[in-house]
């Protein structure tokens, strides 16, 4: 990372989200890759099969750092910790205990106030209990996103959401429209029908008249 740092020019005020980004999009590459790297049990074998879009030359660089005794390490040591949880959760380093406890606060903070869940960011039932947002992240969201940015794109937010509801409006009046046309034209094939069958009955009796006479 610190080679990035040095190679991109960046804005301060973005380098901090960009950097975070590129980490999560390496560690997802990371893993991709890895799978490709445990194919094989030799580092040669490796080597010669490259994935698709990797270049040889970072493919091997890449075969390199992972097998080092230090990779080897912190792999063995995050595999055997995994092995060892009892109750595994996506909570972070909390645990999922102090998950349940913030949750049936948040319950018991909406059901005392129900109006609670209209207020802003900063101060509603989730911010008293587990706090507000950090820089750079918006609950709901994700991360590379600042409350400023959230809040600028409010009233864009609102004409798309206004243009979102017009484009529905229209497409049910037009749906509305073509069932009103199906109705009037399967009105109009009995109406024909109805009129062929008189039509029918008509020149029957004529021609019953005219053997009579």
């Amino acid at each position: 990372m610190s080679n990035l740092q040095v190679e991109i020019d960046l804005p301060l005020i973005r380098k901090e989200c960009t950097l975070r980004k590129l980490n999560t999009a390496w560690k997802q590459k990371k893993y991709e890759l890895r799978q490709v790297y445990d194919k094989f049990p030799t580092d040669a074998e490796r080597k010669r099969n490259v994935p698709m879009r990797v270049k040889k030359e970072e493919w091997e660089a890449f075969v390199d750092m992972c097998s080092t005794e230090e990779d080897k390490t912190k792999r063995f040591n995050g595999k055997l910790a995994r092995e060892q949880m009892k109750n595994p959760h996506t909570t972070g380093r909390m645990g999922a205990v102090l998950v349940i406890e913030q949750l049936e606060e948040i319950d018991r903070l909406v059901s005392n106030e129900p109006d609670i869940v209209e207020r802003d960011l900063d101060n509603d039932p989730v911010a008293l209990v587990i706090g507000r947002d950090g820089r750079w992240r918006v609950r709901g969201i994700g991360s590379g996103v600042t409350k400023t940015v959230y809040h600028a794109s409010a009233p864009y937010k609102e004409i798309a959401q206004r243009e979102k509801r017009a484009r529905e409006n229209s497409e049910s009046g037009y749906e509305a429209i073509m069932v009103r046309l199906d109705e009037a034209n399967k009105a109009r094939k009995i109406l024909e029908d109805e009129v062929a069958d008189l039509k029918r009955q008509s020149s029957g009796l004529g021609n019953a008249s005219q053997v009579i006479i």
